[in-house]
């Protein structure tokens, strides 16, 4: 079965009040939301990738906080904002009909969205990547299987080892330990910095002990490239990331296009 069978248009509201094009695209098994098109005033298009297993097919609350503050310096971004729980549970609202690992999901997810960006004439030197939380794990998946380098790639207070966080496991996700590992960005990018990929990637850590800490970057980016920075946001919660993230990601965003 096809990733993107279903699409939806829906009419929203920028923040200057002019009305833009949304697409939806829904995962034909579970409902969850695949990505969105923004068609800008300038004639450029900004893509931003969501799929969280807590929001909504219809609820774009995350996607336009993190888009208003990307616009206007970056041409197209991808945001993966958490991913949907695809666990067993009796209570998981996106049961896995396809019965498929999690891993294989991401995997298939990635290459659905690589390719509609080739399809819809992007570079990888154009598109900025982003990782929220649980979404770090199919960021830097997708990272590690690039041919080419992204513009920039942006992780912000992704888990160090799931398996410390049972109850945010169990309760939100319904993820068993087992499929926990799938999102154990601080294995996948030790290894992406070994490689000879020079992706140029910034870690946004906040306080948490799931989360990688500033030593747990140190460990990470000790390793010397150049290409790897990070930033310690001190006192600010995992839940608390975006608005404190927000000038940190200006910069960097901005940085990478001009």
């Amino acid at each position: 079965m096809g990733l993107v069978q279903h699409l939806l248009w829906n009419t929203m509201v920028n923040r200057q009040g002019s009305a833009i094009e949304a697409k939806l695209a829904k995962r034909p098994d579970d409902g969850g939301v695949i990505e969105y098109y923004y068609d800008r005033p300038n004639g450029s298009r900004i893509l931003v990738f969501v799929c969280t297993g807590k929001a909504r097919v219809n609820d774009d609350a995350a996607l336009k906080n993190w888009s208003s503050f990307l616009e206007p310096h970056v041409p197209c971004a991808v945001m993966i904002h958490n991913y949907p729980g695809r666990g067993k549970s009796s209570n998981c609202r996106y049961k896995d009909s396809s019965q498929i690992s999690i891993e294989e999901q991401i995997l298939e997810d990635n290459q659905t969205l690589l390719q509609l960006l080739h399809d819809d004439g992007w570079a990888m030197s154009q598109i900025v990547l982003l990782g929220n939380s649980i979404g770090n794990g199919p960021v830097v998946d997708m990272l590690c299987d690039a041919k080419e380098p992204f513009a920039h790639t942006i992780l912000i207070s992704p888990y160090k080892n799931l398996h410390s966080s049972s109850i945010f496991l169990e309760v939100a996700n319904h993820l068993g330990s087992s499929e926990a590992a799938a999102f154990n960005s601080y294995s996948k990018l030790q290894e992406l910095v070994k490689s000879d990929t020079k992706q140029p990637v910034s870690l946004i850590s906040s306080d948490g002990d799931a989360t990688i800490s500033s030593k747990h970057s140190e460990d990470i980016f000790g390793i010397k490239n150049c290409w790897c920075t990070w930033y310690s946001l001190q006192g600010v919660s995992h839940r608390h990331t975006r608005p404190a993230a927000r000038d940190v990601i200006s910069g960097i965003s901005e940085n990478t296009t001009q």
